[in-house]
């Protein structure tokens, strides 16, 4: 978090433009860390995607911890 505020702040980048795309595996080692995180990095501006969606389908109670702007769905599912 530090590292994207720093980043943000000296090179004078509109956080509101900047979108960081996760991965299951960045997210599922420490959830509780990560959306701590996420949730003070979008207080500044900070949108964040959620990449492979399909991948993480088994851990869809967390999906409503997460401060997402955008998910992509890696595959398509049938019913």
């Amino acid at each position: 978090m530090a590292q994207v505020q720093e980043a943000v702040q000296s090179n004078n980048i509109n956080p509101n433009l900047l979108m960081l795309e996760l991965t299951e595996s960045m997210l599922i080692e420490s959830v509780e860390d990560t959306v701590a995180s996420m949730n003070a990095l979008s207080k500044l501006g900070v949108k964040f995607s959620l990449e492979r969606f399909w991948d993480w389908l088994s851990s869809l109670q967390y999906l409503k911890k997460l401060p997402l702007d955008q998910i992509k769905i890696d595959r398509f599912f049938y019913i």
